[in-house]
């Protein structure tokens, strides 16, 4: 009786060393999760990016609305995330308020336009 189980002891610690090759890493199954490495860096990088071209849109709007002669008096200012442009300031009467509004909507690239514009010094 225990010669048999001596023979099934020596069998399994065998089959366990050969398994284990001197010098490789033992054998494990592929992640299926995406690699992570580097991911912060591309998080960062992608964020990075972004901010700079919300920072674009903004002052290509107040760029084309300063040099509009129609917005003359106007002081407005747009600022961008990744769902809204928000035009702010003031205007002189509601045609400048609408036209203001329009060239922010040129350059909002699907984002909902807020209009914060105080029209004549009023909200």
């Amino acid at each position: 009786m225990m010669k048999p189980m001596v023979c099934g002891v020596c069998l399994l610690l065998c089959s366990m060393a050969l398994g284990q090759r001197p010098g490789q890493p033992p054998r494990t199954t592929p992640s299926t999760f995406p690699e992570t490495k580097g991911t912060a860096q591309k998080q960062e990088k992608d964020a990075a990016q972004l901010a700079r071209e919300r920072l674009k849109i903004e002052q290509e709007i107040e760029k084309t609305i300063r040099s509009d002669r129609r917005l003359r008096g106007a002081s407005v200012k747009a600022t961008v995330n990744e769902k809204n442009v928000v035009v702010s300031g003031t205007v002189k009467d509601d045609a400048q308020r609408r036209l203001a509004l329009h060239m922010a909507e040129a350059y909002a690239d699907g984002r909902e336009i807020i209009d914060k514009l105080a029209v004549g010094g009023k909200t």
